[in-house]
């Protein structure tokens, strides 16, 4: 009994050290690949300080009926990172889930050149209930640089 317990650990040892040998090589194989792409990227799109106008959803559906609004919002670079926060708020006057704010990203020529989503921190909204979210551009930072404004949008089941 004790020999069979003895080879059936060291048969589950075994196969633990494969994987984990496994696992570690497509993890720094991974690693590797993005640390090259984002090496380059930031070779193309080095550093400059943000300006911009900020652009935000309507409050509005295209039927004028109310819907979830984005309260208010603020941006920042952190580390090279474009980083948005703000509230949403629910004004359908009925309960809604996954609700998500979308940015845009926009160059000075106002060419989209990257987008981003977020669900709020609370899933599940009643009537007239507020979430805050942050988002960011990660891992597209290397073309923080590039950004010039952004458009948030909410979209919810």
């Amino acid at each position: 009994m004790f020999r069979k317990l003895l080879i059936l650990l060291l048969f589950v040892g075994v196969i633990i050290v494969g994987f984990n040998a496994y696992s570690n090589n497509a993890v720094s194989s991974f690693y590797d690949g993005f640390k090259k792409g984002y090496e380059e990227a930031k070779k193309e799109f080095p550093d400059t300080p943000k300006t911009g106008e900020v652009k935000s959803a309507s409050q509005d559906d295209e039927s004028g009926n109310e819907t979830v609004v984005v309260l208010s919002h603020s941006s920042n670079v952190s580390g090279g990172i474009f980083n948005v926060s703000g509230e949403v708020q629910n004004n359908t006057g009925i309960n809604v889930e996954s609700v998500q704010v979308i940015a845009t990203f926009y160059n000075a020529d106002n060419k989209v050149i990257d987008a981003a989503k977020v669900l709020t921190e609370i899933d599940r909204l009643n009537a007239n209930q507020k979430s805050p979210f942050e988002l960011s551009n990660y891992p597209n930072d290397g073309l923080t640089s590039q950004i010039d404004h952004y458009e948030l949008q909410v979209d919810y089941r």
